[in-house]
């Protein structure tokens, strides 16, 4: 786990004064930057795309299924799906799509998609006006290959309906994330300041600084009112070597750490 602490103000004083830097322990001041990685990845499947053939009855059809949404802070997830039919059954349908996402440092993430869309289908010649409703539950492991299992209920309007089971698998997005916490004093104990993220969610950050300990507690709280409400990064005990246990609740995902200087 690295971490990397950028003083502006203490190492200029440093320079110009001859300070040492044991010397210089106060409520902080500056740009604080804080690397997670391994166990503390971070993983978006918003946007994937895959197909898988699969028979039913007399047709063989190739289902490929897109997904273009983004997730909030507490990583549920809007935006568009895409399902394309080929082969005996001919046909696209877009329509609204939402998800969810779960993970932690112990354990792989869950992943939850649906999708509702109404369009045509060419069968035998024919022309179907179609709705189609999809469900997919799915998991990301350490490395973020997400496996899914869609079930996908077929609906020709005034002709019937049928079930179809689909299997998609995607490399998605994420991995190792920053978050840069920048913060100035209002007094010798408080300090505030804003943040943000690799993941473009923001924060607003507040801190105590214990002055007999020499060590800080700090939350950053995501933007209320903004995509980024709903993500929280907590440290207690940052000294100013900058070591600290860290916990968070970001994009659905939550797990601790110690974080500390290589």
């Amino acid at each position: 786990m690295r971490h990397r602490m950028i003083r502006t103000i203490q190492v200029l004083m440093i320079l110009l004064l001859g300070l040492p830097a044991a010397a210089m322990a106060q409520v902080p001041d500056g740009i604080l930057v804080f690397d997670l990685s391994g166990s503390n990845e971070i993983y978006d499947f918003g946007n994937f795309s895959d197909c898988e053939t699969v028979s039913e009855v007399d047709f063989t059809i190739t289902l490929c299924l897109e997904v273009n949404m983004v997730p909030n802070g507490k990583g549920k997830y809007a935006g568009t799906a895409i399902l394309e039919f080929s082969g005996d059954i001919n046909g696209q349908l877009i329509g609204p799509a939402s998800g969810s996402i779960k993970g932690s440092d112990r354990r792989d993430g869950s992943a939850k998609l649906k999708l509702k869309a109404v369009g045509f289908l060419n069968v035998a010649g024919f022309s179907f006006e179609t709705k189609i409703s999809l469900t997919c539950k799915g998991s990301i492991n350490s490395i973020g290959f997400m496996t899914s299992r869609c079930q996908i209920k077929v609906t020709l309007i005034g002709e019937g309906s049928a079930s179809i089971s689909a299997f998609y698998g995607a490399q998605v997005a994420g991995g190792a994330w920053t978050i840069t916490l920048n913060v100035m004093p209002i007094d010798e104990k408080i300090f505030v300041g804003t943040g943000h993220d690799t993941l473009n969610y923001f924060y607003t950050v507040k801190g105590i600084y214990n002055a007999k300990k020499g060590t800080s507690n700090v939350k950053a709280t995501g933007v209320k009112n903004s995509g980024s409400a709903g993500a929280k990064f907590q440290l207690k005990n940052l000294t100013a070597a900058g070591s600290a246990e860290a916990r968070y609740k970001v994009q659905g995902y939550k797990g601790s750490t110690s974080l500390g200087v290589e």
